[in-house]
């Protein structure tokens, strides 16, 4: 069940990305202009804010189009966090 079942009992958002930046899992970030990105978060705040590492800006079908290293995401552009092999977490 991996990532998915420790992340089942989390009551926040804040609480399972903080879960997922301990378990070093990768995400993919969705925001809200339609832009997604994959890499392992690095730091979360209390307001969503996101460092990720190893970022790379992925394509509507999941194709790699631009490797970044570590961007920061503003919380209120963040639509939705989720696994690849788990879907929408957060």
């Amino acid at each position: 069940m991996g990532a998915r079942s420790s992340l089942d009992a989390l009551r926040s958002p804040i609480e399972a990305l903080l879960r997922m930046k301990e378990l070093g899992v990768e995400v993919n970030v969705r925001l809200k202009d339609g832009t997604e990105y994959r890499g392992v978060i690095e730091d979360v705040d209390a307001t969503m804010n996101l460092i990720l590492a190893e970022a790379v800006q992925v394509s509507e079908n999941g194709a790699p189009l631009v490797k970044y290293g570590r961007v920061f995401i503003r919380g209120s552009n963040i639509l939705y966090v989720y696994t690849g092999e788990a879907g929408a977490l957060a």
